[in-house]
């Protein structure tokens, strides 16, 4: 799915930009200012969602890490009762 936003965001940007140069002549210093400020724009949003990825990713190692973690201790656990010859009946 983010591709598929950024590959549309990448779009409408070029097209954008296009179309401005078609319909509003200008000289070509400008010109020249207004695609590097679309550029540097393109630029920002880039970077914005390149740091939310990289958090998401960095959240979601975590997550799975924690999980991992657990179901290891559960299967030593589990490991543990049954060479103990299971739970105590009187515990129940």
């Amino acid at each position: 799915m983010d591709r598929k936003v950024f590959g549309c965001f990448l779009l409408g940007v070029s097209v954008g930009v296009g179309i401005g140069m078609l319909v509003a002549p200008q000289t070509g210093e400008q010109m020249r200012g207004r695609v590097k400020a679309k550029a540097d724009e393109g630029a920002e949003y880039l970077k914005q969602r390149g740091s939310a990825l990289r958090d998401s990713a960095t959240d979601l190692v975590g997550k799975g890490k924690q999980a991992s973690t657990e179901r290891r201790l559960d299967e030593e656990a589990g490991q543990r009762m049954s060479s103990e010859g299971g739970p105590n009946k009187a515990t129940l």
